[in-house]
C-alpha cells in the first residue's frame, strides 16, 4: 500500500497543522500550471490524494489501522522500493520534495546537473520502478477486479400446433445487458481506472454509532463499490453495462414438447473483467388451440353427435392437422368414448420416425324438447317388452 505520511514527507505523527503546511507547500511546487515536468500531473494527484485521507480525522485512523497491520505482516510495497524520508533532508527540501524526488524521479534541472562521474548512478536510478505511472499507484490503491461472468438470460418462446408439427427456424426478438462500447465496461468517460473511495477507504462500508453500538453501512459515496469513478461514461452513466437488443435465428425441431428448455451458450448477459458471457435459454410454451389439444405425441379433439346417431351410428367430417376425411362412428358408441386415427398425431419428439394418433372424444347431444309423437315413439322404445332378448 502506498504510504501517504511518506508522500507528503511526514512522520506518522504529525499533527493536522503539519499536514496542511506540507500539502500546501507541495501542491505549490507540483502544480501542473507550474511545474513543466512530464510526471507534474501525477504527482499533483497523489499529493491530493494523500491529503484527502490524512486531513480527516476518521479515514487517517483507518489508514493507520491498514498501515500498522500491512507492516506487522509484510513489508509494503512503498518501503520495499524506497527508503524512509529523513526529517533533516526534508526540512531542507521543504515539505517533503525529496519523498516526492524519491517517488517520481529528479526533476529535469537536476539532470542537467549530474556529472558523468555519476552516470552508472541515474542509469540504475532511470531503470528503477516508476511511482508516477497511475496504473502502478491505482493497482494499489484497491483490490483488483476479478472476472465476473455474465448471468444468464430466461425467455419464452410461443409456437401454434401447426409450428410444432413442421418444425420452424424462428427469430426470438431479446434484450440483453452488454457492455458499454464507450468506456469499454469502465463506466468512466475516458476508461481511466476509478480512485479508491476516500470516504470508506476502499472498505466499502463506513461506521457510524448508534446508542451504545457501532453500527456498519454501505457507503453512500461509492455505494459498496470500494471505488469512485470521477467522469461518468456519458452512455453508460457509469453502470459499464449498456441495454442491447438483437435478434436470435434458432431452428426448432418438429414435435417439440412443451417446457422443453433450448440453450444457447455465451448469449446472455455480458461478463466483466474478462468474465464469461451467461448462457440464453428459451422454454418452449404451446399456444392455445382451438381445436386440439396435446398429450405427448397424440392431438384430441372433439365432436358432437345426436343421441340417434350414436344409437345407429353415422359418419363424419374431421380436420386433421393436414387435411379432413370422414370418420365412421359405429352404432352404440357411448358418450365420452374416444375413437383413434392412427398416425395423424404430432412427430415423434424423441427423434425417431413415426407420429401420434388423433384422438376423437365423443359427444352426444341430447335435443332440449321432444314433439308428441318423438315422445311416445321414445316410450314404446323404453318399454321392456320391446326390449330384444339376449340369448347365450
Amino acid at each position: 500500500m502506498i504510504d501517504y505520511y511518506q508522500v507528503l514527507g511526514l512522520d506518522h505523527t504529525a499533527s493536522e497543522a503539519e499536514i496542511k503546511k506540507a500539502y500546501r507547500d507541495l501542491a505549490l511546487s507540483c502544480h501542473p500550471d507550474k511545474n513543466s515536468e512530464q510526471n507534474a500531473h501525477a504527482q499533483f494527484q497523489l499529493i491530493s490524494e494523500a491529503y484527502t485521507i490524512l486531513s480527516n480525522s476518521k479515514t487517517r485512523s483507518n489508514f493507520d489501522q491498514e498501515r500498522v497491520l500491512s507492516s506487522s505482516t509484510s513489508k509494503s510495497t512503498t518501503t520495499n522500493l524506497i527508503s524512509p524520508p529523513n526529517k533533516k533532508n526534508d526540512r531542507r527540501n521543504t515539505g517533503g520534495a525529496l519523498t516526492l524526488r524519491r517517488w517520481f524521479g529528479s526533476s529535469t534541472t537536476e539532470k542537467r546537473r549530474s556529472t558523468s562521474s555519476n552516470s552508472k548512478k541515474n542509469k540504475k536510478k532511470r531503470n528503477s520502478p516508476k511511482w508516477w505511472n497511475r496504473k502502478q499507484i491505482h493497482s494499489n490503491l484497491q483490490p483488483k477486479s476479478k472476472p465476473i461472468n455474465g448471468g444468464d438470460l430466461y425467455q419464452d418462446i410461443e409456437l401454434t400446433i401447426q409450428e410444432i408439427a413442421k418444425g420452424i427456424k424462428k427469430t426470438i426478438p431479446i434484450t440483453y445487458d452488454d457492455t458499454c462500447l464507450n468506456c469499454m465496461g469502465s463506466g468512466s468517460q475516458k476508461q481511466a481506472t476509478p480512485r479508491r473511495c476516500n470516504r470508506c477507504g476502499g472498505t466499502g462500508s463506513v461506521s457510524r454509532l448508534k446508542g451504545d453500538y457501532e453500527v456498519k453501512e454501505v457507503c453512500p459515496s461509492c455505494q459498496g463499490t470500494v471505488s469512485i469513478i470521477d467522469h461518468l461514461c456519458h452512455q453508460c452513466f457509469g453502470k459499464g453495462m449498456i441495454e442491447q437488443k438483437r435478434q436470435i435465428s434458432i431452428n426448432i425441431n418438429a414435435g417439440i414438447q412443451e417446457g422443453t428448455v433450448l440453450k444457447i451458450a455465451h448469449h446472455g448477459k455480458s461478463g466483466l473483467n474478462g468474465g464469461s458471457n451467461g448462457n440464453l435459454y428459451f422454454t418452449i410454451r404451446q399456444a392455445i388451440d382451438e381445436r386440439f389439444s396435446r398429450q405427448g405425441d397424440d392431438l384430441i379433439c372433439q365432436i358432437e353427435i345426436d343421441f340417434t346417431e350414436a344409437i345407429l351410428g353415422t359418419r363424419v367430417k374431421i380436420n386433421t392437422l393436414d387435411d379432413t376425411l370422414d370418420l365412421l362412428v359405429p352404432a352404440g358408441i357411448q358418450p365420452e368414448q374416444t375413437l383413434s386415427i392412427p398416425r395423424r398425431g404430432l412427430p415423434n419428439s424423441n427423434g425417431e420416425k413415426g407420429s401420434g394418433d388423433l384422438l376423437v372424444k365423443i359427444k352426444v347431444r341430447l335435443p332440449d324438447e321432444l314433439t308428441h309423437r318423438q315422445e311416445k315413439l321414445l316410450t314404446q322404445f323404453h318399454d321392456p317388452s320391446n326390449m330384444p332378448i339376449k340369448t347365450d
